[in-house]
């Protein structure tokens, strides 16, 4: 497949109360990480993702994402 999971825009965010990067890609599902220093989460989606589907999917991991960085 020619292009899958190629970076097609980033943009800086805040998601739920929380510094984000999003990548848009071509893939199906959206992936969640925490950077590496622990400053911001860093999501990649599909090109067409809503941003209200990210806050929610955001605010439905937040427990994650909070044990996460304070573990860092």
């Amino acid at each position: 497949m020619k292009g899958h999971g190629r970076i097609l825009r980033e943009v800086e965010r805040t998601l739920a109360g929380i510094p984000a990067v999003i990548r848009y890609k071509n893939i199906k599902n959206l992936y969640l990480r925490i950077s590496g220093d622990g400053s911001r989460i860093e999501l990649s989606v599909p090109r067409r993702t809503l941003m209200c589907d990210m806050e929610d999917f955001v605010r439905r991991r937040r427990a994650w994402i909070e044990a996460r960085l304070r573990s860092m």
